[in-house]
């Protein structure tokens, strides 16, 4: 039997449970997204791209500047849906809309649940240095993620992805479970399990501020953060180059974690110090003795490049140091 629902979705991460929902036969009543927001040099004004895949796909698109005002509940209250499915929708969705459905609201999550609650858990699980991640579905309630939870898969996180390479992951995962998730509330009650509150996590928003380097940390530190923060706000450092009053500030891309030698070797350099200009890219010194290798970086007003042809053109040598910001 299938289900009369209402989808609520924004970023790309949205996008393919919103098509696996639709491809099995469910009535989606409306998707929920965020307003049309001004986007890109001329602010002009962009649709989410779960609205584009809705449009696409011949669905009512419903987009509220506040979804818990009286007039969003009423407009989805008319549509009578048995539940309410939720996927990367950017509103917090308050006790009253939870109540309106008869099945609930559920929600489809970028982590294992209770690990990473709160916006970023795709970019938090990858600068905390996770190994291992997933998706939950779980029942929501007015507390942050906290609801009981009605499905999770787990998925293994690759040493390099970025973050949005593993949100692409996620997302089809996402997506399978869903539709696994939905076979069950059409079969009647479901099976919830409580979460866990002490081992509850927080994986708050992204700020620009994120994506600063601090070389003092360990090699492995800083090429996690580089991932998590690609491809927003996206890494970067000041490089300071010998001779030159200004330093440069360089967009690093993509990074590669070198182990520290023995521990009678030599002396380990300043953090941040470049340590040598190789076919690679180029290795940079990191807070535990250990080094982390540029392979892919962006100066400023140009486009990506493999570092070692920035390294090239902009003429680096081991005089030149990388720092944070001073502010």
């Amino acid at each position: 039997m299938g289900l009369r629902l209402v989808f609520a979705g924004t970023s790309g991460f949205a996008v393919p449970i919103l098509e696996a929902v639709r491809a099995t036969g469910h009535e989606i009543a409306a998707v929920l997204t965020q307003p049309d927001r001004p986007a890109g040099r001329g602010l002009k004004l962009h649709a989410s791209a779960v609205k584009q895949a809705a449009l696409r796909l011949g669905l009512q698109v419903l987009q509220p500047e506040r979804v818990n005002t009286g007039a969003a509940r009423e407009a989805l209250r008319v549509l009578a849906p048995a539940l309410i499915l939720t996927a990367a929708y950017g509103q917090w969705v308050g006790g009253k809309l939870l109540a309106l459905p008869p099945l609930g609201c559920y929600n489809v999550h970028g982590s294992l649940l209770p690990r990473h609650r709160g916006a970023a858990p795709i970019q938090r699980a990858l600068i905390e240095g996770d190994r291992e991640t997933g998706v939950t579905i779980f029942r929501m309630a007015p507390q942050m993620d906290a609801g009981p939870v009605l499905l999770d898969a787990a998925l293994a996180i690759t040493p390099d992805e970025t973050a949005a390479e593993l949100e692409a992951r996620l997302a089809r995962l996402g997506a399978e479970t869903a539709v696994r998730a939905l076979a069950l509330l059409a079969a009647g009650p479901p099976r919830l399990a409580e979460q866990d509150e002490r081992l509850a996590t927080c994986a708050p928003m992204l700020t620009k501020a994120d994506g600063e380097l601090d070389w003092t940390a360990a090699a492995a530190t800083i090429h996690n953060r580089v991932r998590g923060v690609t491809p927003w706000p996206g890494a970067f450092s000041r490089l300071h180059r010998a001779g030159e009053t200004a330093p440069l500030r360089l967009g690093i891309l993509r990074t590669q974690a070198i182990a520290a030698p023995a521990p009678d070797g030599p002396a380990a350099p300043a953090p941040g110090a470049v340590l040598a200009v190789e076919p690679e890219g180029i290795r940079v010194a990191a807070g535990d003795g250990g080094a982390v290798r540029l392979l892919e970086v962006k100066p400023e007003s140009r486009g990506a490049m493999p570092a070692a042809v920035f390294a090239r053109g902009y003429r680096i040598s081991s005089a030149d140091r990388f720092e944070r910001d001073p502010k």
